[in-house]
């Protein structure tokens, strides 16, 4: 698993002594790009899972889940595919 980080601290003073948080906004900028991060990490672990692993994964999610991955995964074909065929499922279900 790939470890992410967050750093809090803005800057340190002159004597080194005493460091400064990060304003609101970089710390937001911070947890938006590590997040970022997280979701290709993961799209990139479910191209790389075989068809029974990714079909796995997608009956553990809701359909609200579901509608968001689509427009994530929209790119690969095969994620998109196996993502619309859960939708239409789970529609035809309820």
């Amino acid at each position: 698993m790939r470890k992410h980080r967050i750093n809090i601290w803005g800057e340190v003073d002159d004597s080194g002594m005493f460091a400064i948080l990060k304003s609101g906004n970089e710390l937001l900028s911070s947890i938006d790009e590590v997040f970022l991060q997280l979701i290709n990490d993961t799209v990139d672990d479910l191209k790389a899972d075989d068809y029974d692993s990714l079909m796995d994964f997608i009956d553990t999610v809701s359909i609200k889940e579901l509608y968001n991955y689509s427009e994530i995964f929209k790119d690969d074909y095969r994620l998109s595919e196996v993502v619309r065929i859960q939708i239409e499922r789970e529609l035809i279900k309820n």
